[in-house]
């Protein structure tokens, strides 16, 4: 925004000093161009003052019914997430069996696990060589 077009805005909305808004209402009368930026900056002012925002009946109604969830869209929505949980569970469940019969099987051809839960985690027994190891890491 050019500094005369701040200004022409100013003296619209009566923020302009009293000299200032006299010097530039003198320039108003000789220049031209500055005159006709003044005419279109009031243009403007007289559109957007006599121009009214209004909606059609039943406007915010129309979008009150939009905004609302439809009847059984909560239950749809528990109802799919009760699905998918179902599968993930039984996934999940079938995966720790699968690690823990591995681990249990792999432990037996090694070395015997001291315990069935060192075996049933893949844990290596508690000999000193082992804590040793693992001390050192």
């Amino acid at each position: 925004m050019t500094p005369d077009r701040a200004q022409l805005i100013r003296l619209m909305d009566g923020s302009l000093d009293d000299a200032t808004a006299r010097r530039l209402r003198s320039r108003l009368e000789h220049d031209i161009d500055l005159r006709a930026e003044w005419n279109r900056l009031q243009a403007m002012q007289s559109m957007l003052q006599s121009h009214t925002a209004s909606f059609e009946d039943g406007f915010s109604r129309r979008v009150m019914q939009r905004l609302r969830p439809a009847p059984g869209a909560d239950e749809s929505l528990a109802e799919a997430l009760q699905w998918l949980f179902v599968r993930v569970e039984v996934a999940a469940l079938a995966l720790i069996v699968l690690l823990a019969v591995y681990n249990v099987t792999a432990m037996n051809d090694a070395v015997a696990a001291s315990s069935f839960l060192e075996a049933l985690f893949g844990l290596p027994g508690t000999t000193l060589e082992n804590v040793l190891l693992f001390a050192a890491l």
